[in-house]
């Protein structure tokens, strides 16, 4: 009993390391964003997730011990300055700043084309799915069938505000004439009635 109350125990004070309310909160938004979320482990003053970009990670399951199997795609350093972040500022290695395993997997990709994906260890990666498990292959933003209503909502307003635009400029440049040029004294006594007017508008 005691020996499960030290592992109990050591698992708490590696746990205690991680910012749970930050991250926590991250994870599950990205997740729910984007369908998953995959992050890497860091060890600084406190361990945090680094958020992957999910387009540049695959899935493929669980292994025998049931721990997510992810890779990632080393053709990611390839665009825009992404490169520095595994060789560094200026080619000087010792300011590259994400983890070996990158770094790593750039290098054999750079040497052989065809080993673009490259297994990311799965006791340092963290993957959240905001859908069924079975669904790891194509995962879904959780909110993914509100998107046809906001876009009409966004038709419907562009809409709106065009009929309101077209009405002040109809306001604008109508000038009904008055009954014998405004001479009868009576301010309403337009020439066409106020549905003729409409008709024409």
């Amino acid at each position: 009993m005691e020996k499960s109350w030290k592992a109990y125990y050591k698992v708490l004070s590696e746990f205690n390391k991680f910012n749970i309310k930050k991250e926590g909160y991250t994870s599950h938004a990205l997740a729910l964003r984007d369908g998953f979320f995959v992050g890497f482990m860091y060890e600084e003053e406190a361990r945090f997730f680094m958020p992957l970009d999910v387009q540049y990670v695959r899935i493929l399951g669980k292994d025998q011990a049931g721990q997510w199997v992810a890779y990632f795609n080393a053709a990611f350093f390839d665009s825009g300055n992404n490169s520095e972040f595994v060789l560094g500022i200026d080619g000087n290695p010792s300011a590259a700043t994400w983890d070996k395993v990158f770094i790593d997997g750039y290098r054999a990709f750079k040497s052989d084309r065809n080993k673009q994906w490259f297994r990311l260890p799965p006791e340092r990666t963290c993957v959240l799915l905001s859908g069924p498990e079975d669904e790891f292959a194509f995962p879904l933003p959780a909110y993914l069938p509100l998107f046809p209503s906001i876009l009409d909502l966004l038709d419907l307003e562009s809409i709106l505000q065009s009929k309101s635009e077209l009405e002040n400029y109809k306001l604008i440049v109508s000038q009904i004439p008055l009954v014998d040029n405004g001479n009868s004294g009576d301010v309403d006594d337009f020439a066409i009635s106020l549905e003729l007017s409409n008709y024409f508008n």
